[in-house]
């Protein structure tokens, strides 16, 4: 790091000198203009005006036969690194299985939408624009879209339905996309802190909501499994200890996801107190479900004590922003 002082120059302004180095490495020349940004947090970022493009595009080759699984996951990466855009040329002709696979992709993902396909060329653009994105915001969406998934499944342990499970697992595929936008967001934060502060959140706080989100993730991925265990019963399961399993579940995820919006430490520190019995009540559950009831039973325990887990992790979150 290098320490340079303040000059002044006429009646009200100030001047700092460049560093001749980050002149030449950034080919710019007297005359040359800079972009000056204050961020939250209170440093002032500078930069060259031809960075306005932070991102750019990836172009990605494909050649012969392609596994489309391969394609998602690598189009998903590509996604998550932060490019404005990403073109995929195939030759000697875009599959049907290669459209598929970015079908598939840009149904996993918000704000990628198919902008030009050619014979052998698609062309893909983000919409998104940092004013679109409220970290914040996102993140409780996912919690609310968690908490309903979790309401729902209790709901149907005596009066199941189908329509409502479905509903569930649906939502679930919403969770995993908010989750992506999330991830995507802090990688292109770290790439160009300019961008961090146009969210309106600092690295920091962007760094600990990304990890949050992905511990909601976790939490909506069990709550699917469990509308899918009840969606393959078909029938009631009632279980007075299981019902009671799934209200302390809810309540410590509430209670979790509340201390850490507050960054109430205390209240945090209770919450990880709780969550370490868990385990051991959810022994008892099955008691009351016989036959296949009871496996069930056990099986939809051990989903709400992960999630009872995961939140005690939102809790300990709370904890680390609070003493900041």
């Amino acid at each position: 790091m290098e320490i340079r002082k303040i000059q002044r120059t006429g009646g009200s302004s100030y001047a700092v000198s460049l560093p001749k180095e980050w002149v030449v490495a950034n080919s710019l020349k007297e005359g040359d203009r800079l972009a000056l940004e204050e961020l939250p947090s209170g440093e002032l970022l500078v930069f060259p005006l031809n960075r306005e493009a932070l991102f750019g595009d990836y172009v990605l080759r494909l050649e012969g036969e392609v596994d489309p699984e391969h394609v998602l996951r690598t189009l998903i990466a590509i996604y998550l690194s932060g490019y404005d855009g990403i073109t995929i040329r195939s030759e000697p002709v875009i599959s049907e299985e290669l459209k598929k696979a970015v079908l598939n992709f840009t149904s996993r993902t918000i704000g990628m939408e198919v902008m030009e396909e050619t014979r052998d060329t698609i062309a893909l653009r983000g919409l998104m624009g940092s004013p679109d994105v409220e970290p914040l915001k996102i993140l409780a969406r996912m919690s609310t879209m968690a908490m309903a998934g979790m309401r729902d499944v209790a709901n149907c342990l005596e009066k199941p339905s189908a329509t409502l499970l479905a509903e569930v697992v649906e939502r679930d595929l919403q969770i995993d996309r908010l989750h992506l936008l999330l991830d995507r967001e802090f990688n292109r934060a770290m790439r160009h802190p300019l961008y961090a502060g146009r969210l309106g959140v600092n690295l920091t706080e962007l760094w600990s909501v990304r990890n949050v989100s992905k511990t909601i993730e976790r939490i909506g991925d069990h709550v699917e499994r469990m509308a899918s265990l009840l969606l393959q019963y078909g029938r009631p399961l009632r279980s007075t200890g299981l019902r009671e399993l799934f209200d302390r579940a809810v309540e410590t995820f509430e209670d979790a996801l509340d201390a850490y919006t507050k960054k109430d430490v205390e209240r945090a520190q209770r919450i990880i107190d709780m969550a370490e019995g868990a385990s051991t009540d959810a022994l008892r559950l099955p008691e009351g479900c016989g036959g296949d009831g009871g496996i069930y039973a056990v099986l939809l325990a051990e989903d709400l004590v992960r999630i009872i887990s995961y939140s005690a992790d939102i809790a300990e979150a709370a904890i680390d922003m609070g003493v900041r």
